[in-house]
């Protein structure tokens, strides 16, 4: 009742999150930040300097997860700092021109949470280094940069990032933005982002030359530039994320702002040690429940209960041809920019797949729009919609390419039966259809896509070329299935590290001084902090560094 009340009334819904902020902030959040204050070690000496970057203190859980590993590498003796965005950028990207949210909004909650924070050692507003003249001179590059069109500072390209920043905004796909008829506007705030964060990186280096940089696996205006200039500066940048399925999960890397959670080393290191019977027993569990819409990461969409009707209209429509699924990514959601490969964006890999299909009558192509467009993470412009706009007719209005929207009630494994080939762009579904003996074909870059038993395209002519033939790609599986399962086992098993910090557990229950200390103590928290200082090798090796089970 309350939900559908809230989604009637923006009014409503605006003021109901902002005073759900303001009471969290207050009665949890400003809490647990003030135990985070007492384990905080001061070190005033030449000891490393680590910096952890948090543009936003939206959500909170993110801004106390920061928190925690700044109060974690200054008890290993880091000199460790958290600097905190006290409102220097132009935009945010976590608002939408659709959202209930607005700029009075994220000023209200920053304006609160600064003054919550004035006082906490460990952290450093971004105001220390960023001065008015820096602002001013943020603004005429940005200018320069918009009418040379050519987006190069300091040897960082800063296009992609202004364009994630832009797809978010407006919640569109990828190379859709440019419709909207205020883009220019908000091109120009994402510009200054870029340039600002920048120079801030720049600011940070001269005042603090820090050995360690830790920061959110954002890709955006406010994240990326920052990441990347001290990247290129060849300091240790790493990177986090929430993870999907472990309660209190987290993902670590060194590889980049984007999902390529394996690139570390570890699996090349460590495969041997994944035992094949261990491997494949996992696999088993893991896929049946996947398939059934059990696994935690899939309850959060309501699809399958009435399916029966959609698949038997596929039926009817095969008539003996080779079918053909392709599985799309929440367009928005752009935070695999660096996984395009053989084309722009995830947007032309769907249109240009479909005009493929549209001139290829013997094959019947399924398109499964993502149903996380529809409940979780909902689209302005997705899938149904570049279609229609490129081709200028309904979706569902192909010969051969049948379209299955958003809001199905239908569940993506019911239509493995039906398959020849998954296309993929870099989904964790190309791992399930693998398992599942279905030859599978990326169009970018997967986490996986390095690995033996994935078909690699050097470009587009090889893509479209590899279509009509499964058979050699399923073969490649097959030789490989042993490493598949072990890659299962890695990535769904070992790569995310569950931790005490969670946000079950604090959203449920906010943690007394006493629970702070059972967090600070984590032994998988010690692994993460011991490998961010070079201690340990990998994050991935948190299994053998700690008593922890790691099935929950």
């Amino acid at each position: 009742m309350i939900k559908k009340l809230l989604a009637r009334n923006r009014w409503i819904t605006r003021n109901y999150n902002n005073v759900k902020f303001l009471r969290d902030f207050t009665f949890r959040y400003h809490k647990i930040l003030r135990y985070f204050e007492e384990a905080y070690v001061a070190h005033n000496g030449e000891a490393p300097v680590a910096v952890i970057n948090t543009p936003c203190v939206m959500p909170p859980l993110a801004f106390l997860f920061e928190s925690l590993i700044t109060t974690k590498l200054s008890q290993v003796g880091c000199r460790a700092y958290l600097l905190l965005n006290d409102r220097k950028f132009t935009k945010y990207e976590e608002i939408s021109i659709t959202d209930t949210f607005k700029d009075f909004d994220l000023d209200l909650k920053g304006k609160y949470a600064e003054f919550h924070t004035r006082n906490n050692p460990f952290i450093l507003k971004y105001s220390r280094f960023l001065d008015p003249a820096t602002l001013e001179k943020a603004k005429q590059i940005a200018a320069g940069l918009i009418q040379s069109e050519a987006y190069v500072f300091q040897d960082i390209d800063l296009y992609p990032y202004i364009d994630a920043s832009l797809v978010r905004f407006y919640k569109t796909a990828p190379g859709f933005w440019q419709a909207e008829p205020d883009h220019s506007e908000f091109f120009r705030s994402y510009t200054e982002n870029a340039v600002i964060s920048v120079l801030l990186a720049e600011k940070v280096d001269h005042m603090l030359d820090p050995t360690y940089i830790f920061t959110s696996h954002g890709i955006y205006s406010t994240y990326g530039p920052f990441y990347k200039y001290f990247k290129n500066r060849q300091k240790k940048v790493v990177v986090y994320d929430f993870g999907h399925y472990k309660p209190g999960g987290f993902v670590l890397t060194q590889q980049g702002l984007v999902s390529n959670w394996n690139d570390d080393g570890f699996l090349a290191a460590k495969m041997a040690q994944i035992e094949d019977t261990m491997a494949a027993e996992f696999a088993g569990r893991l896929m049946g429940d996947r398939t059934k819409g059990l696994a935690s990461d899939l309850k959060k969409m309501k699809v399958g209960k009435r399916e029966d009707s959609l698949l038997e209209q596929i039926k009817g429509k095969i008539q003996g041809r080779n079918v053909y699924a392709m599985f799309t990514n929440v367009l928005w959601d752009a935070s695999n920019t660096d996984s395009d490969h053989l084309f722009d964006n995830w947007s032309e890999w769907i249109l240009e797949t479909i005009a493929f299909f549209v001139k290829q009558p013997d094959k019947f192509l399924i398109i499964r729009a993502h149903p996380g467009e529809a409940e979780v993470m909902p689209a302005r412009v997705g899938t149904k919609d570049i279609i229609e706009r490129r081709f200028g007719h309904p979706a569902d209005n192909f010969d051969n390419v049948f379209f299955i929207p958003n809001d199905a009630d239908i569940k993506s494994y019911s239509l493995f039966e039906f398959l020849t080939m998954g296309l993929i762009y870099n989904g964790t579904i190309g791992l399930e259809m693998m398992y599942a003996d279905i030859p599978v074909l990326m169009g970018g870059t997967a986490p996986y896509y390095h690995m033996p038993f994935s078909t690699q395209c050097a470009a587009k002519e090889d893509y479209f070329k590899a279509i009509s033939q499964p058979g050699s790609i399923l073969a490649l599986q097959q030789k490989h299935r042993q490493t598949l399962l072990k890659y299962i086992y890695f990535y769904f098993h070992i790569n995310e590290i569950p931790l005490e910090f969670s946000y079950e557990n604090i959203r449920i229950k906010p943690p007394t001084r006493a629970g702070i200390g059972r967090i600070l103590n984590d032994p998988n928290l010690d692994h993460i902090v011991d490998t961010i200082v070079d201690k340990k090798d990998f994050f991935q090796d948190w299994e053998q560094a700690s008593k922890t089970a790691t099935a929950k």
